[in-house]
């Protein structure tokens, strides 16, 4: 698995999963070409993330009129490493914790090896695993690993209050592309 090339150790972690009844190079293009701005909660979620850009008088950072693959790398999400048909891994590396985040910008190159204190570094993947012809099984997890101890013990409180929040807006991920992958197949 990819995600274990770059994140092999972590400190906080979430996974979830579905079945699909579609090949799997269908459902990896519904991963790369999925939007999640129709899902009103996950668009609800965003925009509160966005409100304290949004106080200070700053643009906001995330996805404004769809919220696709490419709007999170423009958000300063990375495209750290792809294995068509199977998997697809995205990292980030910041201070979420913070009221209004900074990230720090990196190359994909780069992730593996940051180690800047302070900080946490965020790996998600895609997995999509053939499990029968027209059946594969999607998941995505998730993994954090604090640069430092500090960061670890700032990243806690936060990560118990967005867990809940964002293993919604996975579950929503995994159904928009489902939904994206049967389309596809008619």
């Amino acid at each position: 698995m990819l995600l274990d090339q770059f994140l092999p150790r972590w400190d906080f972690s979430e996974h979830h999963q579905t079945l699909v009844r579609a090949p799997a190079a269908q459902v990896y293009r519904a991963a790369r070409t999925m939007d999640l701005s129709h899902s009103l909660f996950t668009s609800l979620l965003m925009r509160l993330r966005e409100l304290p850009w949004r106080l200070r008088g700053r643009s906001p950072r995330l996805p404004q009129k769809t919220f696709t693959l490419d709007k999170m790398l423009e958000a300063g999400f990375v495209l750290l490493g792809q294995a068509e048909p199977r998997e697809l891994v995205l990292g980030l590396v910041g201070q979420p914790w913070r009221w209004s985040p900074e990230l720090v910008r990196i190359r994909a190159e780069q992730f593996e090896t940051f180690s800047r204190s302070g900080q946490v570094k965020v790996a998600m993947n895609m997995l999509i695993e053939p499990l029968a012809p027209g059946l594969c099984r999607l998941s995505s997890e998730t993994r954090v690993q604090a640069t430092s101890p500090s960061a670890r013990r700032r990243f806690l409180p936060y990560w118990l209050l967005i867990r809940p929040f964002s293993g919604l807006i996975r579950r929503e991920m995994l159904r928009a592309i489902v939904g994206q992958a049967l389309r596809q197949k008619k």
